[in-house]
């Protein structure tokens, strides 16, 4: 279990390191003029984005207790209400493709938590029975 405890930190540094190289190679760039007209100024702004040509082949992951990685694609479903999960094993082997409301934020057994809103807009923290038919 330590072994496996050593390389997911290694994946989660060595991921964080790779997010950090590519935001560090966006840039802004304000270009604007100002006209005074009736003795009133007008600003005139446009904000150019200059975004890398590769970006991360996922948006995040998470672990269980039991070794399984949850691993968040930028797949989305047609209303844009969730993310797919590629799930895979302790080893890597890839066991599923699951469907999400919401971000799992903590896996405890067979529980998962998230943080989400309720209608007047307030965070909550939910949690769900998960059962495992693989």
């Amino acid at each position: 279990m330590k072994s496996k405890a050593s390389i997911v930190s290694i994946v989660i540094a060595l991921s964080v390191f790779i997010m950090l190289a590519y935001c560090g190679k966006q840039k802004a760039e304000w270009k604007g003029t100002i006209k005074e007209e009736n003795g009133v100024k007008r600003y005139s702004r446009s904000l150019k984005f200059a975004f890398p040509k590769n970006h991360s082949a996922y948006q995040s992951f998470s672990l269980d207790e039991e070794g399984r990685i949850f691993v968040q694609t930028w797949e989305r479903t047609e209303n844009e209400e969730g993310n797919f999960y590629d799930v895979f094993n302790s080893e890597g082997k890839y066991i599923a493709k699951i469907f999400l409301k919401f971000s799992p934020k903590v896996w405890n057994g067979n529980k998962l938590y998230t943080i989400e809103e309720d209608k007047d807009g307030l965070q909550i923290i939910k949690r769900y029975k998960v059962n495992w038919n693989i």
